[in-house]
């Protein structure tokens, strides 16, 4: 006759005391699952890395273009490389500020709010900081016992570029 057999009793393990219930399940405890120690798959990066050839690379002199004083720098570049021109001189944009001739100024320029000086002045500011405002505004009111807004000396600027746009056309 058949008897039901009796299931045969899993072997489990207990938990270390002192050890939280959440820790344990962490290490795998109850189902006795570890994790490798070891990484399985192994990563063929290496092997690649390994196999590319190098290119050899040389400490070489350049000029920069962008440079008025010729002086000479360094950097480090591929061999057998020959860069006709430093690559970032490219960056090195200036815009063109007229100046205007004292007759254009007294035609043209004319103001009740801004003399000839502060035209000047804010003419030649505009290029030295290549129209950085902030900068500007805090060199244009370094002496000045009244302080211009920012937004006045960008408008007598703007205004001084379109009159003397006009002019030449």
């Amino acid at each position: 006759s058949a008897l039901p057999s009796k299931p045969t009793p899993t072997q489990t393990k207990k938990k270390p005391k002192g050890m939280s219930r959440e820790v344990y399940a962490l290490i795998g405890g109850d189902d006795g699952f570890l994790p490798p120690m070891v990484p399985t798959k192994k990563s063929s990066f290496k092997e690649k890395r390994d196999a590319a050839a190098c290119s050899k690379w040389v400490w070489a002199p350049f000029h920069n273009s962008a440079r008025t004083d010729g002086e000479v720098f360094y950097h480090w570049v591929k061999a057998g490389v020959q860069y006709p021109d430093y690559p970032y001189a490219r960056f090195n944009v200036h815009l063109h500020h007229p100046q205007p001739t004292p007759h254009q100024y007294s035609t043209l320029l004319k103001s009740d709010d801004w003399t000839k000086e502060d035209t000047d002045r804010l003419l030649s500011l505009c290029h030295r900081f290549d129209l950085c405002w902030p900068v500007i505004y805090d060199r244009f009111n370094l002496s000045e016992k009244e302080v211009r807004p920012l937004e006045e000396l960008q408008l007598r600027y703007y205004d001084v570029l379109n009159a003397l746009a006009r002019a030449e056309q």
